[in-house]
């Protein structure tokens, strides 16, 4: 709440005073707060549905209920009333979690710089690669993510093509009987058209400090998103990867041992090849 950006803030009615009280004197000239009630969002009428799908269809994972799901689509309705009311003339526009201190105070620390980098295309943390052919099932399912959904940032145009298309994709699931978290989403919007997306790397912990670079721990996306998309086949998700952690790891950013150094090489050079690239690093 301390940040010197333009903030629109959500958030029940009851705890405006709260949050205003939070945000310092000479900030409230860049914020704007919107008192909301949950009921209140567009999505919420699904409540019964997601519980009775999850009757049919149980999830081990009971963190995520069905408000809590709810809650976190709610982020798009915000997202999109925010860019029609743009009540600060942007042109660029990013998800914050309030909470965002929690996942690593260097999270906080990183945010200055973010902002001023502006990417137009959909950007968020790509954290696991899962295959697009057994998605519905093994993951929609079970509980597993792939994308981060605390953090991400994109012009206009792209966050808003984003979140109608991820509300989209949260109906479709619904009528098939499926329905955890909206970071399941993710991946499918993904799917449909990576060319909307400019992803990072890295994990939860990770999602703001390694928007630029790999910074931290930087075997996860070697292990995670590299090896798990190459050995799907899916060089033209795997190639981004590579290129990201190998530049980070040159320019002295990313921390990487001898041996997963070696790695990073062969699966670089290796999907160079299968996309019939010349098997020079750049």
């Amino acid at each position: 709440m301390t940040l010197d950006q333009n903030l629109i803030v959500f958030c029940e009615p009851d705890t405006l005073p709260l949050l205003q009280a939070m945000r310092p004197k000479h900030l409230l000239s860049k914020t704007v707060f919107i008192p909301m009630s949950f009921e209140d969002f567009p999505l919420t009428k699904y409540r019964s549905q997601i519980l009775a799908n999850r009757v049919a269809k149980p999830s081990p994972d009971n963190r995520n209920t069905a408000s809590y799901y709810l809650l976190c689509m709610a982020r798009y309705a915000m997202l999109k009333r925010a860019i029609a009311e743009n009540p600060f003339g942007s042109t660029h526009f990013a998800w914050l979690n309030i909470c965002i201190e929690r996942m690593g105070y260097r999270n906080v620390l990183e945010l200055p710089r973010v902002f001023e980098i502006n990417r137009d295309k959909f950007s968020t943390c790509y954290i696991d690669y899962q295959r697009k052919e057994d998605y519905l099932e093994s993951v929609m399912r079970w509980g597993r993510c792939s994308m981060c959904s605390g953090f991400f940032t994109g012009n206009a145009c792209y966050m808003k093509a984003f979140c109608d298309r991820i509300e989209a994709k949260f109906l479709e699931c619904i009528e098939k009987g499926y329905g955890h978290a909206d970071e399941q989403l993710f991946s499918l919007v993904y799917f449909d058209d990576p060319s909307i997306f400019e992803v990072y790397y890295g994990d939860y912990t990770e999602m703001i400090t390694n928007y630029e670079w790999v910074k931290e721990r930087a075997n996860q996306p070697l292990y995670l998103l590299i090896k798990h998309s190459y050995d799907a086949g899916d060089y033209n998700t795997c190639l981004p990867g590579c290129i990201a952690l190998w530049r980070s790891w040159k320019l002295g950013f990313a921390r990487l041992s001898e041996l997963e150094v070696t790695h990073l090489i062969w699966y670089y050079e290796q999907t160079l090849s299968h996309l019939g690239l010349p098997r020079v690093l750049e």
